[in-house]
């Protein structure tokens, strides 16, 4: 397989000439000769160590192989996943498909096939204990601060729209990796070796350049979200995030997601954000928590959208031990406040339904 890279990639330093054609067609019918690399799996396995050789050596035939085993129902590559125990961790064949694909992101030429066939396999990956999977692989490409890839964030986050709309299935699951996040981390993804592999090639990572991406992956969510309570309570968690923007949007948007729920489904968006705002307001002052403005905002909806029944309205004040409440953190004693929050809730409940609502 060196070989072959060197053949494709220093053959004008090496002097190598093919007549009547060029170095790097003849490595690609060598590749495109191989025996059943496009329909049987077992190949990919025999060759996984070097499958990412195999790639910059051969991009478009390796494509090809890959992108016809992964047709239909991908079964001709679903063996990939097996995993067995080796020496000190377990292996399996797909991470050798995975370090190829993520040098190939880094050719802004190849980022959408690789990008497609990281989305399809992540579609019928079965999980493992192995934490190398293709859609933790996708989500280092495509990270919005530290991409591993030389293209520029427009046609990343063109690529981006493609992929979730292309492969539904892992949209929503990439999508909530890639959401900005308070503290967050990214981990290195094979490079070529005779090729540059620079984060946002010519363009320099700028904050705005980050911020226009992160932009970008919001508006996604908030279109995947749909009415589905447990992704808006996603998006709810990292509303202190978000730039103005991208607040303001998912705001505008929640309001009318509120508005359309079911019950129970409002009331489950409802809570997410109640415990969001009072989490935000009882840590008011510390550099994490949201400003007024914001809570002022998202109170708002809160009361909006309030429950009539004040059972619902007021059992998160005995779920836990030691729930948010405002003046919780000032006072001496912490249990002051929540004491006198619950006996007050307590108190309106009595008011509204009597004893029968206290038992």
């Amino acid at each position: 397989m060196t070989t072959l890279l060197h053949m494709a990639a220093l053959h004008e330093e090496a002097g190598f000439v093919v007549t009547g054609s060029s170095p790097q067609y003849f490595v690609d019918e060598i590749v495109r000769g191989l025996p059943n690399l496009s329909t049987d799996h077992r190949l990919l396995e025999s060759l996984r160590d070097h499958l990412p050789l195999l790639a910059e050596a051969a991009p478009i035939p390796f494509f090809e192989a890959l992108e016809r085993l992964l047709e239909g129902d991908a079964e001709k590559v679903r063996p990939i996943f097996s995993e067995r125990e080796d020496f000190f961790a377990p292996a399996s064949a797909h991470t050798g498909v995975l370090w190829a694909l993520e040098l190939l992101a880094w050719d802004e030429v190849h980022l959408l096939r690789a990008a497609m066939c990281l989305a399809k396999l992540a579609a019928i990956d079965p999980g493992g204990k192995l934490a190398n999977r293709p859609l933790n692989s996708l989500r280092d490409v495509l990270l919005s601060w530290s991409p591993h890839t030389n293209a520029a964030h427009k046609q990343r986050i063109g690529v981006l729209s493609h992929v979730v709309r292309a492969v539904p299935s892992v949209a929503w699951p990439l999508l909530v990796k890639l959401l900005p996040q308070a503290h967050d981390s990214g981990s290195p993804t094979q490079e070529p070796k005779f090729a540059e592999a620079t984060p946002g090639g010519q363009e320099t990572l700028t904050y705005g350049i980050v911020w226009a991406t992160q932009a970008a992956v919001v508006e996604l969510a908030v279109e995947h979200a749909q009415l589905v309570p447990e992704r808006w309570q996603t998006l709810i968690g990292v509303l202190g995030q978000l730039r103005p923007d991208s607040f303001e949007h998912v705001v505008r948007r929640l309001e009318d997601c509120l508005d359309k729920q079911g019950a129970e489904g409002r009331f489950a968006t409802w809570d997410a954000l109640r415990k969001e705002v009072n989490r935000h307001r009882a840590f008011s002052g510390v550099d994490w928590a949201m400003k007024d403005e914001r809570l002022g905002r998202l109170g708002a909806l809160v009361s909006k959208f309030q429950p009539n029944d004040p059972l619902l309205v007021t059992t998160w004040l005995f779920d836990d031990w030691m729930p948010d409440v405002m003046g919780r953190r000032a006072e001496a004693d912490p249990m002051a406040a929540i004491q006198a929050a619950r006996l007050e809730a307590l108190r309106g409940v009595m008011a509204a339904q009597g004893i029968p609502g206290l038992t």
